[in-house]
């Protein structure tokens, strides 16, 4: 009898919800071209610049007071950070959530009903257009940074990630690589409100809401600068080995490995048709130095290059770069790995090159790449052991041998790959990972000696990666590295045309010396009254072709100004004569009123009698400061210069 009294009160209160959903208006949003590419039911993608356009369409199933329908474009991100506790609570993990994008579509007042009353079966309309900016507003992002660079990269909008029902390239439903503690998303959503009538506030009647994917445009940014012997957690870009005889033996030499960051992975336009995969290259460079002159380099064996996602996310606002150090050292940090194999072949075939001793680049230690202008930067450094042995003086010089491997690079289609990116809460991140497996040498079957060519320093090395191997073996010995790499991605057209117009821009302002804002800035202005000369160029900028008789009227009170003028400079070197013969100033020059440099005495001013005025001697005038060479020296008068007040913006 309870049970079924409990049964019947649950279908009351289904029914009575079912009947407040009925009640609310109906929403549909729908998107113009909303396919972009896709396949189906699934979900286009968009871009930077790309333009969003739709409409809403909302249909009442009875009659609805309400006060305005809002549209907005929003962007949001989501983390959940699980604490490591001994025993487990429901309270042991912090969550975080931020809305860094709000686009609002004004709705044209002629859409709207009057009264507002959504009448019962009447369908509104209210179309809708966004774009998708290149990057957030500053206010989006107020906490501090550790560097600038890491600032504007939070600015940046971050693609879509976490959402199963949106990862994909339009056509299936792939894998982002990222946690379900982690989440960034974009949608349109509708709501309509109206006030409540106990109080005036305003509330929500109902409101919808429509995914959209983005794909943000991302450049290549400089390789990262990673200082050897740093972190060896994160990148490690060189190392060294020891390579043994076998086992209970001496040592054969020391095998070293390096290499660089490569280009990065560029992803096409989420709608472009292209459907050429992305690739890029890694250069391994390998050395070898001899323990004698009898050693011979090691034969190589698999190299394996593998590729990991690395997602960071925090429930705090990361105010310093993603670092494996930093979220050991933050409970409010974690991070989350997934390898992904890109290839595996064999290298045994690779030529090595020997380098008699002493053909070394002098005084080579290891160095930045930046610093190598001559051949000897396809040489890398030798292996510690050895540079400590030669810089000792002990011993005598062994020859080295050098190989350089060229590992071609794709992404695999069965996994979805979002761009390099780092916001303030997520941060997306890829390592490549390469393993080269070589074999000790015992006896001559495991040397290279049937791949050595003795060569004289600096020449070119090419490498050639062709046969499968099958002497590795889980017992061989490895060096592994850690490179950073990025995943850049293109822009729509609109994006790639303002990028090019702005760099052509930059470009010609460039090479002018100096940008139109700093120049107008530093020019100097006259705040007080206008001397004769800018009251002239005034009139000859306002003057218009149509009138003649005004232009003659310039003319004519131009040439009196100038008569004043010259009669003021006239009293003045008597003046200043006068007094000198007063003083004793035998030096005093006498003044010839055909011969006198104008240019140099001062001007008065227009409004003023000269009689009324001071006028300071033309030595003690301080020297103006023009705004090019080839403007005309500024005439001084009761003007001063000083920057505009509209040129300090804020």
């Amino acid at each position: 009898m309870l049970a079924e009294s409990i049964a019947s009160h649950t279908t009351l209160a289904s029914q009575a919800r079912s009947l407040v959903q009925m009640r609310k208006p109906i929403i549909e949003i729908a998107l113009k071209n909303a396919d972009r590419g896709s396949v189906g039911s699934y979900i286009g993608s968009y871009t930077t610049l790309d333009t969003i356009e739709g409409q809403v369409a909302i249909t009442a199933t009875h009659d609805t007071r309400f006060e305005d329908v809002q549209i907005t474009f929003e962007g949001s991100m989501r983390t959940s950070v699980e604490r490591m506790s001994p025993t487990p609570s429901p309270s042991s993990g912090t969550e975080a959530s931020k809305t860094f994008l709000n686009l609002s579509q004004p709705v044209d007042e002629s859409c709207y009903p009057h009264p507002r009353v959504a009448e019962a079966g009447r369908t509104y309309r209210f179309p809708f257009t966004f774009v998708v900016p290149p990057q957030q507003l500053p206010s989006s992002c107020p906490h501090r940074c550790e560097n600038p660079q890491l600032h504007d990269a939070h600015l940046h909008l971050p693609p879509s990630l976490g959402d199963p029902s949106l990862s994909g390239n339009g056509k299936q439903l792939l894998d982002d690589l990222a946690p379900d503690m982690s989440k960034i998303s974009y949608a349109i959503k509708v709501r309509i409100t109206r006030k409540r009538e106990c109080d005036g506030k305003r509330i929500s009647v109902t409101e919808a809401t429509k995914k959209v994917r983005i794909v943000p445009a991302f450049a290549e940014q400089p390789p990262l600068a990673i200082t050897e012997g740093g972190d060896e957690g994160d990148y490690v870009l060189r190392r060294e080995k020891a390579v043994k005889r076998g086992l209970f033996k001496g040592k054969l030499g020391h095998l070293v490995m390096q290499t660089s960051q490569p280009k990065s992975f560029h992803l096409p336009a989420p709608n472009s048709l292209s459907a050429c995969p992305s690739n890029t290259m890694a250069t391994i460079k390998l050395r070898f130095d001899a323990a004698d002159q009898h050693s011979l380099p090691p034969r190589l064996g698999q190299l394996t290059a593998k590729l990991k996602a690395v997602t960071y996310y925090s429930s705090s606002h990361m105010s310093h770069g993603p670092s494996k150090a930093a979220v050991l050292a933050s409970p409010s940090r974690g991070v989350y790995i997934e390898t992904v194999p890109l290839s595996s072949r064999s290298v045994e075939s690779a030529r090595w090159e020997k380098h008699e001793g002493g053909s070394d680049c002098p005084n080579m230690s290891r160095r930045d790449s930046a610093t190598s202008t001559t051949s000897c930067s396809d040489i890398i450094a030798p292996s510690s052991s050895i540079a400590n042995t030669n810089s000792s003086g002990g011993g005598k010089p062994t020859p080295f041998y050098t190989t350089t491997v060229l590992v071609p690079l794709s992404l695999p289609k069965s996994k979805s790959f979002p761009p390099s990116f780092h916001s303030c809460l997520v941060s997306r991140v890829y390592v490549l990972d390469l393993v080269l497996a070589f074999h000790h040498v015992g006896n001559s079957k495991n040397s290279a000696s049937s791949n050595i060519s003795t060569i004289k320093s600096g020449t070119t090395i090419n490498s050639a990666t062709t046969k499968p191997s099958l002497l590795t073996t889980a017992t061989s010995p490895s060096l592994h590295l850690k490179v950073p790499l990025q995943i850049s991605s293109a822009g729509s057209h609109a994006h790639t045309l303002a990028t090019k117009e702005a760099a052509s821009e930059l470009d010609q302002l460039l090479a002018l010396g100096v940008l139109p804002e700093a120049d107008e800035f530093f020019t100097p202005r006259a705040v007080g009254p206008s001397s004769l000369q800018s009251r002239h160029e005034q009139q000859q900028h306002h003057h218009h072709p149509r009138h003649p008789t005004q232009s003659h009227h310039y003319h004519d009170q131009h040439q009196q100004q100038q008569q004043q003028q010259q009669q003021q400079q006239h009293h003045y070197h008597q003046r200043q004569g006068q007094q000198a013969r007063r003083t004793g100033n035998a030096h005093a020059p006498a003044y010839d009123s055909t011969s006198a440099d104008l240019s140099a005495v001062p001007e008065a001013s227009p409004q003023l009698h000269p009689q009324s005025q001071s006028q300071p001697h033309p030595e003690t005038l301080p020297a103006p400061h023009s705004a090019s060479p080839s403007a005309p020296p500024p005439r001084y008068g009761s003007c001063y210069y000083a920057p505009r007040p509209t040129d300090f913006k804020t």
